[in-house]
């Protein structure tokens, strides 16, 4: 799914499993998504497949917007059903692994979603309607033979309610978070290191936002913009770096090497978070409740600190993040198991 970067960037540790088993991994996507597995697997295979287009431009709350553009997810949905059909017949495909892309199942071949928000989060007022929505997406998932769930089934989950709020469906593996990230020692060469994602035109506002707080401050700072299909540079003072790409072990290194870093709480990101047992400041994308829960639920668990965008105080954020620690989140990574099993036929 071509929603900011983190679907595709939650799928290479994913892609890096399936090869180690020799299994051969070709890649469909698009827009940056797609640009990102292809800077990090130059050698697969891979192929333009036309996103939703869902449009969010910060004026008005995310759901909502998403609501009246609802036409054009369905319209995506059979379009991306019949280019399964073909697609499989063309290239002789097995199994489809499909994160977040509805239409993307098949009765002919086993067919696996990848979602960690079972529970979609609305806001107050429109509560009542959780459980609906919930019906409908449980619907939608029940349709695929297999869904893997990036968390842990127990209480300390990075979830919280968008996965753990109602039952989960009958056909759910939890395969623990997904990070391309690992976790070394490192010396923290960045006082603050400012990880830009998200649909447009939020992610430029955040962009802007950040990059007007932290030209003020006296720490060395590195703003990585999420653009890859850029290598662009800039200098924007002598302690305070933007550049608008790195890949997943420059991206890893740089993780390590800060002391805080700033970032939207995208799920995919939280993962990234944990994995590197880093401090964060996590920013919620404003009007998107998932990120929203997500931001307030991590703050309550003492694992990150969050502000809000319309209120955001860097200097004030970073000293309330060193009283926040993720270190004891354990790590459990299952993958591995999942997709030996289904080399042995142990399927649902």
């Amino acid at each position: 799914m071509n929603w900011g970067l983190g679907h595709a960037s939650r799928c290479v540790p994913l892609i890096r499993e399936l090869l180690l088993h020799n299994i051969e991994v070709v890649i469909a996507a698009d827009g940056r998504a797609l640009q990102l597995l292809r800077n990090e697997f130059p050698q697969l295979k891979w192929f333009q497949l036309g996103g939703y287009d869902i449009n969010y431009s910060g004026s008005g709350g995310a759901v909502f917007q998403i609501l009246v553009q609802l036409p054009k997810f369905f319209l995506s949905f059979f379009s991306e059903r019949k280019w399964l059909n073909e697609f499989i017949a063309k290239e002789k495909i097995d199994i489809v692994i499909s994160d977040n892309r509805y239409g993307l199942y098949n009765r002919k071949i086993f067919s696996v979603f990848i979602a960690h928000q079972i529970c979609i989060q609305l806001p107050i007022g429109f509560k009542w309607m959780e459980g609906f929505l919930y019906r409908i997406n449980k619907n939608f998932i029940s349709r695929f033979n297999e869904c893997w769930m990036p968390d842990v089934a127990d209480e300390k989950n990075l979830s919280g309610n968008l996965a753990h709020q109602f039952p989960i469906p009958p056909n759910t593996f939890f395969i623990g978070p997904l990070s391309r990230f690992k976790f070394l020692e490192k010396v923290k060469h960045y006082d603050l290191l400012m990880v830009i994602s998200g649909p447009e035109t939020q992610r430029t506002e955040f962009e802007e936002l950040l990059t007007e707080q932290a030209k003020k401050l006296p720490l060395k700072i590195l703003m990585v913009r999420g653009i890859p299909e850029s290598n662009h540079r800039e200098q924007v003072t002598e302690n305070f770096l933007k550049v608008d790409f790195m890949n997943a072990e420059e991206l890893n290194h740089a993780f390590l090497s800060s002391k805080i870093i700033v970032a939207r709480s995208g799920y995919s990101t939280v993962m990234d978070l944990v994995a590197t047992k880093s401090r964060a400041i996590l920013i919620p994308t404003p009007g998107q409740t998932e990120q929203e829960y997500l931001a307030e639920y991590l703050q309550s668990q003492n694992i990150f600190y969050s502000q809000k965008q319309n209120s955001l105080n860097l200097i004030k954020a970073i000293e309330k993040a060193k009283g926040f620690n993720n270190i004891n989140v354990e790590v459990i990574n299952n993958i591995e198991r999942r997709i030996t099993q289904l080399l042995e036929g142990n399927t649902v």
